[in-house]
């Protein structure tokens, strides 16, 4: 089975054990400043707009409709050409080790989209001094993302982190947008996890 090295929203007690090893989102929060986003979001993590700017972003944590944990949810207007939003965890070196066998995985919930270009969950590793990013991207190069109403589950193939030393682990989930200059959407980040198979 499975064991959750780090997640997003806190699990539900299963057969098997499982420890959540990211910051936990419940109780506090964190604010979010740039020149083009605002809000909070859980203590741990962090929001920004990137790119060419986003117009609006505006972070907050939401509870979940299944009333397990909490989303980070991102309401974004006017998206200028080739911008994008994110939400990322870093510090993450000693919470996985050389030898394991790992997986990302998360869930996007988009409404109210415009312009999306595309949706993705990666992990950023650094092992002896060369960085690999494990991934996974719904929709690129030229094709958008389905811009009606979607909730996506994602999950990356396996990576088994090979070598001698770990430095750097970082948990990325992005939306980027397309060339209209005006790109929109209420994007909800939860259930993000990285898993040690």
């Amino acid at each position: 089975a499975s064991r959750c090295l780090f997640s997003r929203t806190p699990s539900r007690r299963r057969a098997f054990t499982r420890k959540t090893h990211l910051e936990n989102p419940i109780p506090a929060r964190r604010l979010v400043e740039s020149r083009t986003s605002s809000g909070s979001l859980p203590v741990g993590w962090s929001g920004s707009a990137g790119g060419s700017g986003a117009a609006s972003a505006v972070f907050s944590t939401q509870s979940r409709t299944d009333g397990i944990g909490l989303d980070a949810q991102v309401i974004v207007t006017g998206a200028a050409s080739g911008s994008s939003v994110n939400i990322r965890q870093t510090g993450l070196v000693g919470r996985a080790a050389i030898g394991d066998t790992v997986y990302l995985c998360g869930q996007l919930k988009i409404s109210g989209a415009a312009d999306i270009r595309t949706v993705a969950v990666a992990g950023n590793i650094t092992i002896d001094g060369v960085t690999y990013q494990i991934n996974l991207l719904e929709a690129s190069g030229t094709t958008n993302v389905d811009q009606s109403d979607v909730t996506l589950t994602i999950r990356t193939p396996n990576f088994t982190l090979a070598g001698a030393s770990i430095t750097s682990i970082q948990y990325i989930a992005s939306v980027t947008f397309g060339t209209s200059g005006a790109g929109a959407g209420t994007i909800r980040f939860g259930r993000l996890g990285m898993y040690k198979i």
